[in-house]
This record gives structure tokens, C-alpha cells and sequence, in this order.
């Protein structure tokens, strides 16, 4: 298996997460098992979030906790890195903070026990409040580093000017500090005007920079444009969100040149699309959910390949 290593890290993660946000919900308990399973054999970084579920009334936690049950069914705990995310907003109401001390501390100790496992690998601040300075959530999130129950931390839908203000406070504290930002990313460019959640922050190009020049792992969630390139590929429907968001004639010009290399190298959309993130020049992954078991052997297929280095820098001039 590939591994990318994070700065400052001890972790190796494959070039592919698992995305888990419908788990219990739009995916159902046995279907997830399979793909937990399958993507086990290949990859080994699974990614989720406290909030993940809770559109649905009854259970809170519900990815964690169809994780949790597999986890202890499978026995392959230690063989995974789970990432998980803290502190997202009430779902009723986005301006709502949840960021404060207890918040975090709460959202903690209730992922673990739903996820059955004694520490998170790495635990994600699910959004941002500009009201609290950074200093008082890393402070936080030192706390729980200390006690065992988080390996490492970073930061989810986060601005750089705060990425860079976290930067600087962890120095200053003698802080760990961020080691992975997880924000919206693709090959396909989101049209921000039809994004209808303007809590996300997705790549731009100093965002991009940054990355380059600091060495800060990225994790893309969105990663295959909620399926935009490869149905628009095929000629397949879609959405009117996703039409809406991502059907522009700059990702027309994007598809044109993939078409290009998929047949000139014989992989198809899907596994191009994951590779985009392998020839990036930082610790780059993309997060990938599925609704089918078809979807996820497609996008297995880039574990799986060796990209030659005349692919990697087609993809990164993309």
C-alpha cells in the first residue's frame, strides 16, 4: 500500500480516504460494513465527523457509531486512522458556535465512545468562530492531546488568515499546532455563487500557495465534485445542485484534457481525479464517499496504480 506521511507527524495514511458522512443514514448499516471492509484491503485512512447523522431525528453519531461497530467486528482498529471532526454548528442553526471549551470536550469524549476506541488520530475543528481567538481552542485541543484522547489536530473549513494566525499562536505557545486542513477541493472548480453552505472554504490559489510553501497536508473532501466529472463524462443526468455548482466552461476545458489522458493512459475519470491529489507537491488526499459498490471499485483502481511521473505532472498542470 502507498502512504503519504503529514509533516511532523508519525502518520502514514493512503492516497485515498473513505468518506462515512451518509453511514447509517443514506448508506445502511450492512452496505457500510462491505465498503469498510473492501476499502480496508486497499487504503487505511476513514474519515468522519460528530455531526454526521444528526440530519436524521433519533440517534446522534451515527457514522461514528456504525465505525464503532465495525471497528470492534473487524478487530482492525490498529491497522486504521480515523479522523474525525468537532464543534460543527447547531444543524437548525449555522451562526450558532461551537467552539468553546466544553463544546469541544463534549463532542470528544461522546465521538470516542460512539467510535469505541480510547484516542482519535487526528480530530478536526469542523468550522471556525473569528469571535474566539485561536489561541483559546488550540489551548483546548492541547488539553485533550495531552490526556491521550487525540494523537494530532487540525482544522476544517478555516480561512488562511486564520490558518495563519493558528500558525503563529502554536509557536508562540510551543503548540503542535495544525497538521492537516480538510477543506472543499477537486479537479472540478466549485462556482462559490451556487454553493449553497457558505460555512465551506474550498482551495483557492493563496490557499494553494500556502500549502506549497509550508508543507501543511491537505484533505479534500468533495473530492470527485459530488460525481460531476465522471457522469458528465458519460453523458449521465445530474443533479440541478450539481449541474448548478460545478457545470461551468472552465470544468469543460478540465474534462476536455482528461478525456485526453484517460485514453491515453487508460484509467478512466474517476482514477485520474484521485491521482490529481498524488502530484501535488504537499501531503494531498482526497475524501471520497459511495453510494455504490461500483463506485468505490472504481476509485480503488488508483491505489492500486503506479501513476508514471509524465501522468502525476499532466495532472498537476490541470
Amino acid at each position: 500500500m502507498r502512504k503519504i506521511g503529514f509533516k511532523g507527524t508519525e502518520l502514514q495514511v493512503s492516497p485515498l480516504g473513505l468518506g462515512t458522512a451518509q453511514y447509517g443514514t443514506g448508506v445502511e448499516e450492512k452496505e457500510a460494513f462491505w465498503q469498510l471492509d473492501r476499502y480496508a484491503e486497499a487504503g487505511n485512512l476513514i474519515d468522519t465527523a460528530h455531526v454526521y447523522g444528526d440530519w436524521v431525528p433519533g440517534e446522534r453519531c451515527r457514522s461514528e457509531r456504525v465505525i464503532g461497530r465495525w471497528l470492534k467486528a473487524s478487530g482492525k482498529r490498529a491497522s486504521v486512522v480515523i479522523s474525525t471532526k468537532c464543534g460543527h454548528p447547531p444543524l437548525e442553526d449555522m451562526t450558532v458556535s461551537r467552539l468553546g471549551k466544553a463544546e469541544i470536550l463534549k463532542d470528544v469524549d461522546e465521538s470516542l465512545s460512539a467510535l469505541g476506541t480510547d484516542c482519535i488520530d487526528i480530530l478536526f475543528l469542523h468550522r471556525d468562530d473569528v469571535s474566539l481567538p485561536v489561541e483559546e481552542m488550540l489551548c483546548t485541543l492541547e488539553l485533550l492531546r495531552g490526556a491521550g484522547k487525540i494523537r494530532y489536530y487540525g482544522c476544517s473549513n478555516w480561512t488562511l488568515d486564520r490558518i495563519k494566525q493558528a500558525e503563529t499562536a502554536a509557536k508562540n505557545n510551543g503548540y503542535k499546532g495544525f497538521v492537516c486542513n480538510q477543506l472543499m477541493w477537486s479537479l472540478a472548480r466549485a462556482d462559490e455563487r451556487n454553493v449553497k453552505d457558505k460555512t465551506l472554504v474550498g482551495m483557492d490559489k493563496a490557499t494553494y500557495g500556502y500549502h506549497m510553501s509550508s508543507g501543511l497536508a491537505a484533505m479534500g473532501y468533495n473530492a470527485l465534485a459530488n460525481g460531476f466529472l465522471t457522469k458528465k463524462s458519460r453523458g449521465e443526468a445530474l443533479r440541478p445542485g450539481v449541474s448548478a455548482k460545478y457545470d461551468t466552461p472552465e470544468n469543460a476545458k478540465t474534462l476536455e484534457k482528461l478525456a485526453v489522458l484517460s485514453k491515453g493512459y487508460g484509467l478512466d475519470i474517476t482514477a485520474l481525479c484521485i491521482l490529481y491529489f498524488a502530484a501535488q507537491p504537499f501531503p494531498a488526499v482526497p475524501l471520497v464517499s459511495y453510494s455504490g459498490r461500483a463506485q468505490l471499485e472504481e476509485a480503488l483502481v488508483a491505489l492500486e496504480t503506479e501513476p508514471p511521473d509524465e501522468l502525476l505532472k499532466a495532472l498537476a498542470a490541470l
